[in-house]
């Protein structure tokens, strides 16, 4: 497996590969650096940080194209969008303004409640 690091990302793996060669008879390479850095999060971290990781890479414009391919009638066809708009929203980071006593408001909200019905049926 090839792994290509973002630059912040190279540049901290650098860092810290120089800081640990400080120490006497430290001898790593950037890909034991790495592999060890995966292992300890995946172990420790990651069931602590899959909330934040899912809100970082949900990709909405994939998910609406997929459950659109899945829709073959109006029903579907709204059913999918709500799933679409329902991940979006689980998966969000609110945005947050903050205001000038440090207190914290969302800005934005999202209805999930669609009326499915049809007007001209009425």
């Amino acid at each position: 497996m090839r792994v290509i690091l973002s630059n912040d990302a190279a540049d901290e793996l650098k860092k810290m590969l120089k800081e640990l060669k400080t120490n006497k008879g430290v001898s790593a390479t950037p890909s034991e650096v790495t592999s060890w850095i995966v292992r300890e999060f995946g172990a420790n971290h990651f069931k602590s940080s899959r909330s934040d990781m899912t809100k970082t890479f949900t990709n909405l414009s994939k998910l609406v194209r997929e459950n659109l391919k899945k829709s073959a009638s109006n029903e579907e066809l709204i059913a999918a969008l709500r799933e679409s708009l329902a991940a979006s929203v689980a998966n969000k980071t609110p945005r947050v303004r903050t205001q000038s006593k440090g207190d914290s408001t969302i800005v934005s909200n999202v209805d999930l409640k669609i009326d499915t019905q049809d007007k001209g049926s009425q």
